[in-house]
């Protein structure tokens, strides 16, 4: 009975050991790839800022006074002479 148990005792050991070390190997290899996630999102991160930077300065650029009086002598638009607004007011009735 007690060679049995011994036996039984080592393998049980073994089988620990085994068990032990896969799950390292596991816990590893998730370190690994989540490693490789936060790379590639900083990297992703790092692009969409230059991405957004570059669109500020269009937005910036085409946004500017210059610009947009340039475009509206393009279109042939002038500026409003007096009594050219009319304010319509509208009352809302709950």
């Amino acid at each position: 009975m007690t060679v049995r148990l011994h036996h039984i005792t080592i393998v049980l050991s073994a089988a620990a050991l085994v068990a032990a070390a896969l799950f390292r190997v596991w816990v590893h290899q998730s370190i690994i790839e989540h490693g490789y996630a936060i790379s590639q999102a900083r990297r992703e991160a790092r692009e969409l800022n230059k991405e957004h930077k570059a669109l500020e300065v269009q937005f910036s650029a085409l946004r500017s006074p210059e610009r947009l009086h340039r475009a509206a002598k393009e279109l042939g638009l002038r500026p409003m002479e007096p009594g050219q607004l009319h304010v319509v007011q509208v009352e809302v009735q709950p």
